[in-house]
């Protein structure tokens, strides 16, 4: 968003560059958690997914609304 701001590129691309990134480290640290939890790789899947769906479902509820 700041690049966004600054003139880089355009304020639409910064917004969903923005929301990939936050879906993505949620992505990350649902998994992080997934796999400290149970050291298994299918926790750290489930984890991943179910954050980064919530993520996605916040993220596209959030665009309908506004």
């Amino acid at each position: 968003m700041l690049l966004s701001a600054a003139g880089v590129y355009d304020p639409a691309a910064g917004l969903i560059i923005a929301q990939v990134l936050a879906i993505m480290l949620l992505v990350f640290y649902g998994g992080r958690i997934g796999f400290r939890l149970s050291r298994r790789i299918v926790p750290t899947i489930l984890g991943g997914t179910f954050t980064g769906a919530i993520g996605l479902a916040l993220s596209l509820l959030k665009n309908l609304l506004h």
